[in-house]
């Protein structure tokens, strides 16, 4: 009975995170269709998992370690797609992010990581739940593309 119960937690979990991502996704499009400056935009969207993590009752602290990961993975991520992008066109494009997400989720894990063993002593045991490991990561990304998108925007690399 337990174990049946946690099963549907988690799936209504997974339907929510369907949800929050389902909307980010619509506002993307919505924003890249009417040509405004999605960079800034994106730190506001930011605000969209972190208060579906607040409604679920869920720290930011206790996620923080995601969102290291999700923002050191984007920036990595973005940057390469862009380079890439400059060299190759789309197929370039490509390659870059598929090198970059090699890289940023290398080097993501290994700050998630690190951030989450340097909260233990702080914080304790951080009780962690997938819902949030899956907020935290979206925030981090979110974050992340917003601030490569936005310089990027700023010194005309992309328009």
């Amino acid at each position: 009975m337990v174990e049946q119960k946690n099963n549907v937690r988690i799936f209504f979990s997974l339907l929510h995170v369907i949800c929050v991502v389902f909307v980010l996704i619509i506002l993307m499009i919505a924003i890249v269709s009417k040509n405004l400056a999605i960079g800034p935009l994106l730190f506001l969207m930011a605000l969209i998992p972190a208060a579906a993590a607040k409604f679920k009752k869920i720290p930011l602290k206790c996620i923080f370690p995601d969102i290291a990961f999700g923002l050191v993975g984007m920036i990595i991520l973005t940057t390469s797609a862009i380079t890439g992008a400059e060299f190759a066109g789309i197929l370039g494009a490509v390659v870059g992010a598929v090198a970059g997400d090699v890289a940023a989720d290398s080097l993501g894990g290994f700050f998630e990581g690190a951030v989450a063993e340097k909260m233990k002593p702080k914080h304790g045991i951080i009780h962690r739940t997938p819902f949030g490991s899956a907020m935290g990561k979206t925030i981090g990304n979110l974050l992340g593309g917003a601030t490569v998108l936005t310089i990027a925007i700023f010194f005309k690399i992309i328009y």
